[in-house]
């Protein structure tokens, strides 16, 4: 067998050399941040002592090919603009999302960030031009601290797709999403700019509400929204198939949209929010009339309905039609073949502001119906499941939320327990 072991400066193993009885060095040559590097070592570049055995050698050789690897990875193949990276996450990465998310993430880049940072390559992103553009919309126009935190949200879309891509530096990936000191965020919240996360409708104004919508078309969203605490794009999305008369249950399984100038039906906005949900008998009793009236105006003007037939895809989330839904089909349609959508209730919406002399959104219904069925100590993953959250700390909100029958129950309560 041949004789592996060498005398004075013959190669000893791959890259390492023996200079005498007592030191040894190591060479390296690869390609290192695009170029050749060429590198003999005698001494450890972090102790500066000189490598005394053979392992040592090996063991910094190693360290240091270890170090130029991650280095290499460091740079990005090639440069890539916020809006490319955009583009190729709706065409590849997105057919797994809602399209309700798709749409407001297009309208987030194409209303607000394109101008500003589309031509932007994201390796030269800057946190602070992130925050200068962050801060600049908090405080400068009219937009709610709520709706910029969507844009924010849209940065680290952006910073992680080119990061899963290996187009953009870990350095680069991790000043701008991971480490703390450095990683984009939102601009602090003024003191004289408190949301609340719950807005709930006084029993004064609950009653003004009933009154203005009374016997128009919009008082079934109404009923769907305060007691069946639906979202207003899954009150229009309702179709009669959805109505379980003999069980008064109602399956919420889709929502409408609106894309493009098109009305659409399609997924939910997360997995949870499919649900059957059991109906008030306000809500019953309406629907029951409303079904009998609408069969009626069917049968007895057929035509009419014809005309005004209108053709909504049913959509699944990659945007293929499940199912084609009519005129008919919707719970909303109304005696006179009207088709309604969620732009319908916009009328209404401001005639309660104006007649009502209120702040008013679809979606405070909703938050007053789950506070006042949490005043009444509703099982919280019950109203969690009513709901259609993801998480139940979401629904915990509702919980700590002040109603004015959750302060009459709590004076009820001090009495009890204080009074004489």
């Amino acid at each position: 067998m041949a004789d592996t072991k060498k005398k004075g400066n013959e190669k000893q193993d791959v890259g390492i050399y023996k200079i005498d009885e007592k030191k040894y060095m190591y060479r390296i040559s690869v390609k290192r941040n695009g170029n050749n590097f060429d590198t003999t070592r005698k001494y450890d570049k972090d102790t500066r002592k000189p490598f005394t055995t053979l392992a040592a050698a090996k063991k910094a050789r190693a360290k240091e090919l270890y170090e130029i690897e991650l280095e290499n990875k460091k740079i990005p193949k090639k440069k890539v603009t916020v809006d490319e990276i955009f583009n190729y996450y709706l065409r590849n990465s997105s057919l797994d999302k809602a399209q309700s998310t798709i749409t407001k993430q297009k309208s987030v880049y194409k209303n607000h960030i394109k101008e500003v940072f589309g031509d932007t390559n994201v390796e030269e992103l800057s946190v602070q031009d992130v925050h200068d553009f962050l801060s600049y919309k908090y405080n400068n126009t009219d937009l709610k601290y709520s709706y910029i935190e969507s844009f924010l949200k849209f940065f680290y879309l952006i910073v992680n797709q080119a990061n899963n891509r290996n187009l953009i530096s870990t350095e680069t990936y991790n000043k701008l999403c991971v480490n703390p000191g450095t990683k984009m965020a939102m601009p602090k919240r003024r003191i004289d700019d408190e949301e609340d996360d719950v807005r709930v409708f006084t029993d004064n104004e609950l009653k003004i509400i009933r009154a203005i919508v009374k016997d128009s078309n919009a008082e079934l969203a109404m009923l769907l929204g305060l007691e069946m605490q639906m979202r207003i794009a899954e009150v229009y999305g309702l179709t009669w198939d959805n109505i379980d008369f003999e069980n008064r249950m109602i399956s919420v399984e889709k929502q409408m949209l609106r894309t493009d100038g098109i009305f659409t039906c399609g997924p939910l906005k997360t997995s949870k929010a499919k649900r059957k949900i059991h109906m008030t008998d306000r809500v019953y009793d309406y629907l029951v009339e409303h079904k009998k009236n609408l069969d009626k105006a069917i049968k007895n003007k057929p035509i009419l309905f014809e005309q005004k037939n209108v053709t909504v895809p049913w959509e699944d989330g990659r945007g293929h039609i499940y199912k084609k839904l009519h005129l008919t089909d919707f719970i909303h349609t109304t005696t006179t073949a009207e088709f309604q959508t969620f732009h319908s209730f916009k009328y209404w919406a401001q005639e309660i502001r104006d007649k009502g002399k209120m702040e008013f959104k679809f979606h405070w219904l909703r938050h007053t119906g789950a506070s006042l069925l949490a005043d009444l100590n509703t099982p919280i993953h019950l109203l969690c499941n009513r709901l259609g959250h993801r998480k139940i700390e979401t629904t915990y909100k509702y919980y700590t939320g002040i109603t004015e029958r959750g302060i009459e129950i709590l004076k009820d309560n001090l009495d009890t327990i204080f009074g004489e």
